[in-house]
């Protein structure tokens, strides 16, 4: 049997300034993700924003009536828009409806779905495409339901570094993520509270530094989170990806590195992350962010690497059969 050997985990990353701005762009493409239960992600604007350029503070303090105006004017605002697009319904649906056990056995836009053992492919995301966009720079994407949508709120994910590196072809895979009304409302329920109108919400992923060869962005198992403005509930989640609802007696991340913090006040904050491992404890690095009112603030950290959760297959035309 083959001997197995440890892979260290790369820190190399954590708390290294912003790499300096690149000319190079790259077309991203993908589904836009949502975060636990909610309807198809069609419809959703995807908005990407140079976070040099990015106005973060400007409603900063300006009254609670006036905040929620001002935040959706950084948002239409162009100055600092490098690309915008609104997501759509796969091309082809031909393979809906097909046997599946898993996600990873649908075609884009898919997810696997059913009573088990007679789970089948369905339109479960929509699919996007952006040019223009440039690699190895800081960037702001914001999405939020487009013209005739109801029932999203505006999610905004801070630091997002596309690396050159990471190119496929046609460019570079990115799903952006929202969260709809409904889970925004029960992922507090295990901790008894709700967030208040004009409050905001802040989650994200641990994950070590990694590389676009072999382990990249593997998450951090046990490792913990700080905020300058502290959540009224800062909440760490079970070891089941398909569970989107914190567990009040963890206090540590999951096998999948997540976090959250719920019902936490508008205006600049601050996050810091540590892990402890075989040789103490070891910083994962500090950003930077907003937090908007009704809004779902997306940072994580250390390691700026894509993760890539459904792959997406291709699938017989005749429903799988064969």
């Amino acid at each position: 049997e083959e001997e197995k050997t440890a892979v260290p985990i790369d820190f190399s990353c954590a708390d290294v300034g912003p790499p300096s701005l690149s000319s190079e762009v790259t077309t991203l493409s993908g589904i836009v993700d949502r975060f636990g239960s909610g309807p198809v992600t069609v419809g959703i604007e995807i908005r990407v924003f140079l976070a040099s350029e990015f106005p973060a503070d400007a409603c900063d303090g300006l009254e609670n009536a006036e905040v929620q105006g001002c935040v959706a004017g950084i948002v239409d605002d162009s100055d600092a828009l490098v690309a915008s697009t609104v997501s759509e319904v796969p091309p082809d649906l031909a393979c809906e409806n097909i046997p599946c056990e898993t996600d990873a056995e649908c075609p884009l836009g898919h997810a696997c779905a059913g009573p088990k053992g007679e789970m089948e492919c369905q339109l479960n995301f929509g699919l996007y495409s952006l040019e223009g966009v440039p690699v190895d720079t800081p960037l702001v994407v914001v999405t939020r339901g487009g013209e005739g949508t109801t029932g999203w709120h505006r999610t905004v994910s801070w630091d997002v570094r596309i690396t050159a590196a990471a190119a496929v072809e046609g460019g570079h895979r990115y799903d952006p993520l929202i969260v709809a009304h409904g889970q925004w409302v029960t992922v507090p329920n295990p901790f008894g509270v709700s967030i208040a109108l004009g409050n905001g919400a802040v989650g994200g992923r641990l994950r070590q530094c990694g590389s676009e060869e072999g382990h990249a962005g593997w998450y951090l198992h046990e490792a913990t989170v700080g905020f300058a403005n502290p959540p009224a509930k800062l909440g760490y989640f079970n070891d089941s990806e398909a569970d989107t609802l914190p567990d009040p007696n963890r206090v540590s991340t999951n096998l999948f590195g997540r976090y959250t913090g719920l019902d936490i006040t508008p205006g600049p904050n601050h996050i810091v992350a540590a892990v402890r491992g075989e040789d103490g404890v070891s910083f994962l690095g500090a950003r930077s962010f907003h937090v908007y009112p009704d809004t779902l603030s997306v940072v994580s950290l250390p390691g700026s690497v894509v993760v890539i959760t459904q792959p997406g297959v291709e699938c017989a035309q005749d429903g799988g059969d064969e």
